[in-house]
């Protein structure tokens, strides 16, 4: 996730194809770290180590609370499925996902502070061009598309699972 979303520093409309590309990518892993674990929680730990490197890269500190949450929630879904229903995992890790609402809510209530701190960091044209194209109704719209895109993601994450890591023992 890390580094497809480091794109963003080419231009940030980049932010959105590295974040959709980081998104099916990690549908992948996390069925298959769902498939492997089968415990509840596991999605609220990955929850917490990403959420510790994002505010540590700077991100405000309530992505941490999103990401626990949405990672416990992702865990009580998959565990309603016992671990091993295809479209309840992919429901966990779409749910899971929306730990990245966190770092934009600042967009929502400090916009201001938000994009000076950014100016400092990536100048001014970069700022202005983030401040033009990431506004409250575009961010919303990005999020509703996360969710369907990471839900999908899931389901070929089980494909993925099921025509490779079954067949090979892995899972």
């Amino acid at each position: 996730m890390f580094g497809a979303g480091m794109l963003g520093i080419f231009a940030p409309w980049m932010m959105f194809i590295g974040f959709s590309l980081s998104m099916i990518a990690n549908g992948i892993v996390i069925t298959l770290y769902i498939a492997k674990t089968q415990r509840l929680g596991a999605l609220a730990l990955t929850g917490l180590i990403v959420g510790i490197l994002m505010t540590l890269t700077g991100h405000a500190w309530f992505t941490l609370l999103f990401c626990v949450v949405f990672g416990f929630f992702g865990d009580l879904i998959a565990k309603s499925g016992n671990f091993t229903h295809p479209i309840k995992n992919a429901l966990a890790y779409a749910t899971f996902h929306l730990w990245m609402i966190g770092p934009w809510i600042p967009l929502f209530y400090a916009a201001d502070s938000y994009f000076q701190r950014m100016e400092t960091q990536m100048g001014a044209e970069y700022a202005a061009q983030t401040r033009a194209l990431f506004t409250p109704t575009v961010l919303i719209i990005f999020f509703i598309f996360s969710f369907l895109l990471n839900f999908g993601a899931g389901l070929f994450g089980n494909k993925i699972l099921t025509k490779h890591f079954k067949r090979a023992g892995v899972v």
